[in-house]
């Protein structure tokens, strides 16, 4: 049955791909086709909060560790045996 639907399908979509479509300033290459990029610019300031939310955890939580007296295990993987 889904083979039937598929042939349906095939026999009427108009066949080839569509042309494209030409840039209107002239060109699609370069940094101003990244910063026209609403989307992107809207999550740019959410990757460099998680960026810094990771350093974080790699530069200071082995320091607060350390400072705390504790066993670089505590901060190993949930998994890993405690010794």
């Amino acid at each position: 049955m889904p083979h039937r639907r598929a042939l349906i399908v095939v026999a009427l979509l108009p066949g080839g791909r569509p042309a494209p479509r030409p840039a209107a300033d002239g060109g699609g290459a370069g940094y101003g086709v990244v910063l026209r990029d609403r989307l992107l610019l809207a999550l740019l300031p959410l990757l460099g909060a998680q960026l810094a939310i990771y350093s974080l955890t790699e530069v200071a939580l082995p320091l607060a560790v350390r400072d705390d007296g504790l066993s670089p295990a505590v901060y190993g993987p949930p998994w890993s045996p405690a010794s």
